[in-house]
């Protein structure tokens, strides 16, 4: 029998093994008042509910609104701890940030907090001072020899 708590937390993994693909299994397991933080980035307020996390996680990857043009995870592993209700996403990204273009690669650490197969808490830890840089418009070309001064 699978244990339902691990079998949420797979379905949020499946976030960074297949990006694009499982949103909708892990919004499935999203309890209704799930939280969902990310401390180290300055103006971030945790989102509540699975309406508002969903529409974020939506966000990120479906279609051509989405905030990354290209999302991979080259590096991904799910990792349980001794806590059957808690467990460790760790991936390394490498995106594109479509309003830039730019790169956009970061090492994350997501901690869940499983409780009855439903997601209660997700708390991400990424490095923000990446995602300034990759979020910054582009700088604009320098000129030719013929255009300087």
């Amino acid at each position: 029998m699978t244990d339902p708590n691990h079998a949420a937390a797979a379905a949020a993994y499946e976030l960074f093994r297949a990006p694009g693909t499982a949103t909708e299994a892990a919004v499935a397991v999203l309890h209704d008042d799930i939280v969902f933080e990310s401390p180290f980035y300055e103006r971030c307020e945790p989102r509540v509910g699975k309406e508002t996390v969903s529409r974020m996680i939506r966000s990120l990857d479906e279609g051509d609104h989405s905030y990354f043009s290209r999302q991979a995870f080259p590096f991904h592993q799910l990792l349980p701890t001794p806590d059957p209700g808690r467990f460790v996403i760790e991936a390394q990204g490498d995106h594109v940030i479509r309003a830039t273009g730019r790169p956009y690669r970061n090492h994350y650490f997501h901690c869940l907090t499983v409780t009855d197969g439903r997601i209660t808490r997700w708390v991400e830890y990424s490095d923000p001072n990446e995602h300034a840089r990759a979020s910054r418009p582009a700088d604009p070309p320098a000129p030719s020899p013929e255009e300087a001064p």
